[in-house]
């Protein structure tokens, strides 16, 4: 490295198909001088002599038993490979676990699985430790440990209830650690990795190989980005979002909703309406199409859906700096884009994977402010033409004749699952965490209800908004697909400037 700068460490990490991996990656990264190659541990390219061009490797956390093959993959025979040859390894909770079983320590079921929970660690202050206060507080993942470890490891840490926390080998350069040090809660995490990384930056040999390519990093070209002329006006408040969503766009062959509808709390403090005959995208994970419709115009995209979204989004610009939506792609992610996420499970779904409506035209609500932002690009006559629509509402007369949404006859409900097959798939459930085949269940019953109005999702969604006001409800109409929501919670959130907030954290 220029200027006496120790040289960026080569470091290899083995992905366990852990939630967590891409945490270790942002944490080695910062503490290695680069980002380590990634690859699975059913990496099909696995070979022995891989190791030749790293200074060391990570073994990830993630799901299964370490004793289990299929679980652990090419894990075992990176351990082994780098005990022969002496290559700085660290192991984080199931690649502890798979040090230790490696070396003929017991891998048992922990006295209760512990995820996402805070101990306090003692340890003996060699390897990671080193420089530290004892005990350190740490968060664990884990329903798996080991016990009963051979004379060739020395146990380094123990939580306190006991749980051993760290190991090394007495001649090798091998550590695990059983919590995660990626953590946010783990505050000397970064401490940890960083005296992994300076033990590999005072051993390692110069290397002569260069690491193998298991990845594109060439960057993606872009079309030049396209600005559309922003029209805006600005009016005041007179009449409610419902009457403007049901009479503007109600019958809309598109349509969006975004409701906050909670008076008084700050996170409702937007609604944005819009709809008509839109744009559309509907993506179908199991065909690898994506197919826009514009009008009469209909392609079918021979692609990912994350591809084309990100070309799209780079290819179009809006600047609206003081209003939380700047026009746009709105609509509904189906879970079967997992696929393109990594999951090996995929699965035929009853609508789409994914449905958007691009709005050019819109009504951002300030329910604070009490305004109407009315957004259009490249429209001044829709701007016009709406302006003259919610005058016209705000002199009508109230609609007497509209159903109190409060008061709705019992509605017979059946579930999927019966109350006793439902607690028998939680214990199900609760088994698997507590055997380590899973750290993350999402066991959701599904109710089927023949109410009045569910032919008409509109008038369903508005007896919902009555009942259940919430800061985020939603109503989408797009491609022939109705989504109705009343969510208290906005998992994510993405700011303009590229600032990721995620609450509550899952």
């Amino acid at each position: 490295a220029e200027h006496g700068e120790p040289r960026p460490l080569r470091i290899l990490l083995i992905d366990n198909y852990g939630s967590f991996t891409y945490n270790l990656v942002h944490q080695i990264a910062a503490t290695a001088g680069q980002a380590p190659v990634v690859v699975h541990n059913d990496w099909a390219e696995w070979d022995p002599s891989v190791l030749d061009r790293f200074d060391a490797v990570v073994l990830s956390p993630g799901p299964g038993d370490p004793r289990v093959s299929e679980d652990f993959g090419i894990c075992a025979d990176a351990i082994r490979i780098a005990a022969e040859r002496r290559i700085p390894l660290l192991g984080v909770c199931l690649g502890h676990q798979g040090l230790g079983h490696a070396f003929g320590a017991a891998v048992r079921r922990a006295p209760e699985p512990r995820h996402g929970r805070p101990s306090p660690v003692a340890h003996d202050g060699t390897g990671p430790f080193e420089g530290l206060p004892s005990p350190v507080e740490v968060v664990r993942y884990h329903s798996l440990m080991i016990d009963d470890v051979p004379d060739e490891l020395v146990v380094t840490a123990r939580a306190d209830d006991g749980v051993i926390m760290g190991i090394r080998h007495r001649e090798l350069p091998l550590w695990g650690v059983q919590f995660h040090p990626e953590s946010i809660g783990t505050l000397d995490g970064t401490h940890m990795m960083a005296n992994f990384a300076a033990f590999v930056r005072a051993t390692a040999a110069p290397l002569t190989k260069p690491a193998p390519v298991v990845a594109s990093s060439a960057p993606v070209s872009r079309a030049p980005v396209a600005r559309r002329a922003l029209r805006r006006r600005t009016l005041p408040l007179r009449v409610t979002t419902e009457t403007l969503f049901t009479d503007l766009f109600g019958d809309a062959t598109q349509a969006v909703w975004l409701d906050g509808n909670r008076p008084g709390d700050p996170r409702a403090r937007y609604s944005i309406l819009g709809g008509g005959d839109l744009p559309t995208a509907i993506a179908d994970v199991q065909a690898g199409t994506v197919t826009v419709r514009d009008g009469a115009q209909e392609r079918v995209l021979r692609t990912g859906f994350f591809d084309w979204l990100d070309a799209e989004l780079a290819v179009t610009a809006t600047e609206v700096s003081d209003l939380p939506f700047a026009l746009g792609w709105v609509g509904a992610l189906g879970y079967e884009l997992r696929a393109e996420c990594g999951s090996p499970h995929r699965r035929r779904a009853a609508t789409p994977d994914a449905a958007l409506v691009r709005l050019d035209r819109a009504l951002v609500v300030d329910h604070e402010e009490e305004r109407i932002h009315l957004l259009a690009l490249d429209d001044e006559d829709w701007i016009t033409r709406t302006t003259a629509e919610i005058a016209a509402l705000e002199e009508a007369p109230p609609d007497g004749t509209a159903p109190d949404p409060l008061v709705a006859p019992p509605v017979a409900l059946s579930a999927r699952h019966s109350r006793a097959e439902y607690l028998r798939l939680i214990a199900e459930a609760q088994e698997e965490i507590a055997a380590g085949e899973t750290y993350e269940a999402c066991l959701t019953n599904l109710l089927h209800a023949a109410a009045p109005g569910a032919g008409d999702p509109l008038a369903a969604y508005l007896a919902l908004r009555a009942q259940n006001p919430a800061p985020f409800g939603a109503f989408l109409r797009i491609g022939g697909v109705s989504v109705l929501s009343t969510s208290p919670e906005r998992f994510l959130r993405i700011t303009a400037d590229g600032a990721v907030e995620s609450r509550p954290i899952k």
